[in-house]
């Protein structure tokens, strides 16, 4: 039996218009229609630029995905719209003549017109207008792809009206609406750095350079005002016509410069280099007249911009990010005397040396940082303000007077001595411990206090209480495998934590409970905070100097030493290869080594590349510093020697975190003092041989789907009790206590009164 098919109100506007086809280009509200099962349907393309996507697959109307994000239904239709006479212009605008027809060849720009059959184009608004000018935009043009007809001229162009006849000539064209600027200036030339406002003179025309950063292109060649090379119309992103003139300006003298803008003597030419090359400050000049010669300083801008110094010259497109005009120059600079600190200011004293392992400087804070040992030169830095304080404390990624130094330090001046001394600090022992209480069981007789058989209980071996026994205890950090009981103390850090009381306890020893300085973790479920240690012995315990070469260190320099940042790699390299050969007592750590310089040159001097240029540095004298700390507590009292390169006669009296050459002669017992390089992510290849003993990260909260083959002694999770009571009570605790009285009387007497009177009255106290 055939079911009828609802169909939709009609759209009202007479029979069905063209059906939609697939890939066509939909303008918008342009309508089509989609054939139904027992009707066809009008839809609607949306509104620009959304119509964009009408005829692309994927938003066919009524059937696709994404179709009524970009159709809209209007109604059912039937039959064909009735055709209409021959199409007319009434809604065009008459023109009048018709201009010119369209030539490839012309340089079209917004708001031309042309004419083609009668017909008025106008060519789009910029970015469209760039199409303007190509073949492939010719409008009244198209192509076909199978059945599917394209129009790219839409794209460029808009039908504006209708013409006859052509437009009437003109007379010699004027410059009524362009400004007179009487005599005309000099003609552009390859040679000039135009700067925004310059202007040039072509064919009785002045053109004025634009606004920066379109005036980057007004001294080249491709660019040249009223001139098209490759590009047509290329000048016009440069230029601007700004009026018309006559005649030439007469011969002047010898071009003057403002007094004001002249620094007197040329400083060195600009040269490329690395991004470090040239700091802020730093004056370069630049030739821009050959005959008679003319220059001009530019001065290199404050940091992050002086990166850009080293790589743009100061004339070239982007230059002006890194350099500020400085004024004319003339003559060179004259030879100056050995460098010295007169510009700096001078402290009477040197604020403490630098330390990369400092983590509170604070914004205003100072420090002194070696730039010379012979002679001792120091320069004073200070932390510059939030939000750049933070950088201070980022050890030696801003290390003072590197590149990313200045992010953090400012240059102060000079120093020299030491700052006054302070009494010396009072010593932290560093000794955190607690009262850790043990709880056992002892016989005791029936009736005694805390006893747990009452008077004339016959079964004495049976008879027990409990006693307490307290020591002073150290306070250790979390280890696997303790039996942690209530009250139990460990640390993470220097903050303290205390195992919960019974039934928690038992959490207290999995690893899943660990402590953590996290607040809100699942240890909260275990542990409670207990305060803090005082910190440990930490501290640094000297700087040592040192003169050596790569050779007796047993490293290697390579023979070509790169540039920029890899040469920073490089040096980092070399001071993780002087700490790996470094040999220092058990308890310390070779915090820092500087590297001050190699062969004489120190690392910071550009004079180091040039030096890799002549001699290979495998020979040369290192000097450096090695700064060692100890981070978990050292012995006062104990002399602490100087670190060491070479083995001594006599063996070490601790053992040495560098391999030896051979093998002990027999192994050890006690595990390595580092572990390995680093943890890995990947799996092996296959399964260990034993299982881990280690608990998953975090328990499950989901039940497996086969039983346990053995009970674990973990707790769960789940808060529902079972479904029948077990077969045997468990020493582990209930995630809650309950209301219910067990099964059988406590062993120990209740501080609640009992529903009913004891059978006899006793002479001993209760517990």
């Amino acid at each position: 039996m055939a079911t009828n098919v609802p169909v939709p109100k009609d759209w009202g506007k007479g029979g069905c218009p063209k059906p939609y086809a697939a890939d066509s280009n939909y303008g918008a509200g342009a309508v089509a229609s989609v054939t139904k099962k027992g009707y066809s349907m009008v839809y609607q393309c949306a509104e620009e630029p959304v119509n964009l996507y009408c005829g692309m697959t994927g938003y066919e109307p009524g059937s696709s995905q994404y179709g009524s994000m970009v159709w809209t239904g209007l109604g059912s239709c039937t039959g064909t719209i009735s055709p209409t006479s021959s199409p007319a212009f009434v809604s065009l605008v008459d023109e009048g003549g018709c201009s010119a027809a369209f030539d490839d060849g012309a340089n079209y720009e917004e708001g031309d017109k042309i004419s083609m059959a009668g017909l008025v184009y106008q060519c789009d608004k910029s970015p469209s207008s760039k199409h303007c000018s190509q073949a492939g935009y010719k409008p009244g043009t198209f192509i076909r792809s199978g059945t599917q007809v394209i129009e790219h001229w839409k794209d460029a162009w808009s039908l504006i009206g209708y013409c006859s006849g052509t437009i009437a000539p003109t007379s010699s064209p004027n410059f009524v609406s362009l400004v007179d600027l009487g005599v005309c200036p000099e003609d552009w030339a390859a040679t000039n750095p135009y700067e925004e406002g310059d202007r040039v003179h072509s064919m009785g025309l002045v053109y004025g350079c634009r606004p920066w950063p379109w005036s980057t292109y007004c001294s080249q060649a491709g660019y040249e005002p009223n001139v098209d090379p490759a590009a047509p119309g290329a000048w016009k992103d440069a230029w601007s016509v700004v009026g018309h003139c006559s005649g030439s300006r007469g011969p002047t003298g010898s071009p003057s410069y403002d007094p004001v803008n002249i620094i007197g003597a040329c400083p060195d030419e600009w040269s490329g280099g690395a991004h470090t090359k040239y700091e802020e400050g730093d004056l370069v000049a630049v030739t821009v007249s050959v005959i008679p010669i003319r220059k001009v300083a530019y001065r290199c801008k404050a940091y992050p911009f002086s990166g850009h110094c080293g790589s743009l010259s100061p004339i070239v497109f982007g230059g002006d990010q890194g350099w500020a005009f400085a004024g004319s120059c003339d003559g060179s600079v004259g030879p100056t005397a050995s460098p010295n600190f007169v510009e700096l200011s001078t402290m009477t004293s040197c604020p403490p040396e630098w330390n990369p392992f400092t983590v509170d400087y604070e914004g205003g804070d100072l420090v002194s940082y070696s730039v010379s040992h012979t002679p001792m030169r120091k320069l004073v830095f200070k932390c510059k303000d939030w939000p750049n304080t933070g950088y201070c404390n980022q050890g030696v990624g801003f290390e003072p007077t590197t590149p990313y130094g200045k992010m953090a330090w400012i240059r102060q001046g000079s120093c020299d001595g030491s700052m006054a001394p302070t009494t010396a600090p009072i010593a932290n022992t560093g000794i955190c411990t607690y009262n850790k209480c043990i709880t056992r069981q002892e016989a005791c007789q029936p009736g005694s206090r805390g006893c747990s058989c009452r008077v004339g209980t016959t079964t004495s071996s049976k008879c027990v209480k409990n006693v307490q026994s307290c020591n002073i205890a150290d306070v250790k950090a979390w280890s696997k495998g303790m039996d942690y009981v209530a009250g139990d103390v460990v640390k993470v850090g220097t903050k303290r934590f205390k195992c919960k009381k019974w039934p928690t306890t038992m959490w207290c020893m999995q690893a899943v409970y660990k402590p953590e300085l996290k607040v809100n973790g699942i240890w909260r479920n275990a542990w409670d905070t207990d305060g803090e240690c005082p910190p440990p012995i930490v501290g640094k315990i000297g700087t040592f100097s040192y003169t050596a070469d790569a050779n007796s260190l047993g490293i290697t320099i390579p023979d070509t030493l790169p540039d920029g940042p890899q040469l920073v790699t490089l040096l980092n390299s070399l001071r993780e290869a002087i700490k790996a050969t470094t040999i220092i007592s058990q308890g310390q750590e070779v915090a820092y080594v500087r590297i001050i310089s190699i062969g004489g040159v120190a690392v910071n001097d550009q004079g180091l590349r040039r030096l890799m240029q002549t001699r290979f540095l495998q020979s040369e004298t290192i000097v450096f510093e090695i700064t060692i700390t100890c981070p978990d507590g050292c012995d006062p009292e104990t002399p602490t020697p100087p670190p060491t390169f070479k083995p001594s006669t006599f063996p070490s009296a601790s053992p040495s975190i560098s391999p030896s050459a051979s093998p002990s002669v027999s192994p050890t017992n006690n595990p390595s003092a580092l572990p390995s390089v680093s943890p890995t992510n990947n799996p092996s290849a296959s399964p260990s041989v034993l299982p881990s003993d280690l608990p998953s990260v975090l328990p499950s909260v989901n039940p497996s789907t086969l039983p346990s083959t053995s009970p674990t002694s973990k707790p769960t999770f789940s808060n529902k009790p079972t479904a029948s009571p077990s077969l045997s009570p468990t020493d582990l605790p209930s995630l809650s206590p309950t209301n219910k009285p067990s099964a059988s009387p406590s062993m120990l007497p209740t501080n609640k009164p009992s529903a009913s009177p004891s059978v006899s009255p006793t002479n001993n106290p209760s517990a």
